[in-house]
């Protein structure tokens, strides 16, 4: 079959399974029901699947002193408990035991998202996802689903659109609502936080100019951008402004992550000073030795090579044992490595995007890209809130030599592709996290070695304060 037909078909049925996505989801009726037994069944499909595709079990235990196995164990014993298991939550919210609701899919969630994910989150990207989640990420996986036919993308729309998965969301949604104003102190007890109204989100992007002609200053909010070419214009116009500066100062201390598109062709490629130097950064992702684990990754290596991301050596999973035969990585965790059976290589720098236009797999594009190299001094300013694409960004910026970060070490949440969801099969809830394990030349996982800065906030000055006062020192 042809790859255009191929490619027309997939594209066909997603738009009817999505059609009929929601005309099942307008059929269906409002309330919802399951037994304990049927939230039990749930969980423990979520713990099989893990062990199935997860990774990190080993990385948890070393780098948080979490052993995400026995706290699945102990979180099960409180879905089996409830209410008694969750009195001490609800004493906080000054709620008594009897006044607790029955069990149900709105307290399962709150127990597993809280009492399990909540324990490790953001590690490794895990989480069960709230309906806010489920609004965020929708744009990033259906449209580029229908514009590229991309089988990572694929996999996510088709559970985003599903009409069961949209069911619980919108009634999730509904019940925080009524929770807001009808009962505080048990929205409190579910959501773990206070009822406040929606806050609009920062600007993704703001510019200053710090000192005149010399000190220029970018921050950037987010990467959870659905559209770049909104962002790109100007970004361009910023760097076209202070191309002669002699500082350039990016902040991604707030940024929550997105997409690594945004740093790495709006950012980097854009003001990269000598374009004969762009040094190679090499990445490993391996899979787990299970059978849906592969499917997983064939997927996203498909998806990451449609794109100008992190570009993948092989076409196709290739066996773990080969890729060593291969490459000295010596500082590869062997304990980790024994359930770990599929993997490929990643190009993660630079030097592979010869042309000035670059495919955004998401927006199925080619986005025209200026060159406008910056001569001066970069610096990045990182924290500890740094994750997904922004913890990446950081660790691309200090390992080829992009820009000198000051602040704090990321956290983590680094990927080789857009995040993994699965949906449970009774309530329809979504879970995700990362089903790559992803090192770097030498064998160390980037989730148990986060990034660090150049150079630490100094005492009682946060990180764009130490850096202005490196700039007057001239001490960098």
């Amino acid at each position: 079959m042809k790859k255009g037909r191929k490619f027309l078909i997939v594209s066909c049925v997603l738009v009817l399974a999505i059609a009929a996505g929601f005309f099942a989801l307008n059929m269906r009726g409002a309330g919802s029901n399951f037994s304990k037994d049927e939230l039990l069944y749930d969980f423990d499909f979520m713990v099989q699947t893990m062990e199935e595709t997860f990774p990190y079990f080993g990385v948890a235990q070393r780098r948080l002193g979490i052993d995400i196995r026995e706290l699945a164990a102990e979180t099960r014993v409180m879905i089996e408990n409830y209410p008694q298991s969750m009195q001490h939550v609800a004493q906080e919210q000054g709620i008594a035991l009897n006044q607790l609701p029955p069990m149900d899919e709105h307290i399962f969630w709150s127990i597993v998202r809280h009492e399990f994910f909540g324990q490790f989150a953001p590690f490794a990207n895990a989480q069960m996802l709230s309906f806010e989640d489920h609004q965020t990420l929708w744009s990033f996986y259906t449209p580029p689903a229908l514009a590229t036919g991309s089988a990572h993308y694929i996999h996510n729309a088709m559970l985003f659109t599903h009409p069961n998965v949209r069911g619980f969301y919108e009634r999730q949604q509904e019940h925080a609502v009524n929770l807001a104003y009808e009962n505080p102190n048990l929205f409190r007890f579910i959501f773990r936080e206070d009822p406040t109204t929606q806050q609009d989100r920062p600007p993704v992007l703001t510019t200053e100019i710090i000192e005149e002609g010399r000190i220029a200053y970018l921050n950037l909010s987010t990467f959870f951008t659905p559209n770049l070419r909104e962002h790109s214009h100007p970004v361009d116009r910023f760097f076209m402004a202070i191309y002669d500066y002699d500082h350039l100062i990016i902040d991604i201390r707030d940024n929550d992550g997105g997409r690594i598109d945004f740093a790495r062709m709006i950012i980097m490629h854009t003001i990269w000073a000598n374009r004969d130097i762009m040094p190679p950064m090499p990445l490993y992702a391996f899979y787990r030795d299970t059978e849906r684990a592969r499917t997983l990754a064939e997927a996203h290596i498909d998806t990451e090579g449609r794109a100008s991301r992190f570009m993948p050596q092989s076409d196709h999973p290739l066996a773990a044992s080969d890729i060593l035969a291969q490459s000295s990585l010596p500082h590869l965790n062997q304990d980790d490595m024994r359930g770990l059976g599929f993997g490929t290589k990643f190009d993660a720098g630079l030097d592979y995007l010869s042309s000035n236009d670059f495919h955004f797999a998401q927006e199925r594009m080619w986005i025209p890209r200026h060159i406008l190299p910056f001569e001066g001094q970069v610096w990045l300013l990182t924290s500890e809130t740094n994750r997904q694409a922004s913890a990446m960004f950081a660790r691309q910026a200090r390992y080829m030599d992009f820009a000198t970060l000051v602040g704090e070490q990321t956290s983590g949440g680094y990927t080789s592709t857009v995040m993994t969801h699965f949906s449970l099969p009774n309530t329809s809830i979504l879970v995700s996290w990362d089903i790559d394990y992803l090192v770097d030349e030498h064998g160390r996982a980037l989730e148990e070695f986060p990034t660090q800065p150049h150079y630490f906030n100094r005492p009682g000055m946060d990180a764009l304060e130490t850096v202005l006062q490196m700039i007057a020192e001239g001490n960098y």
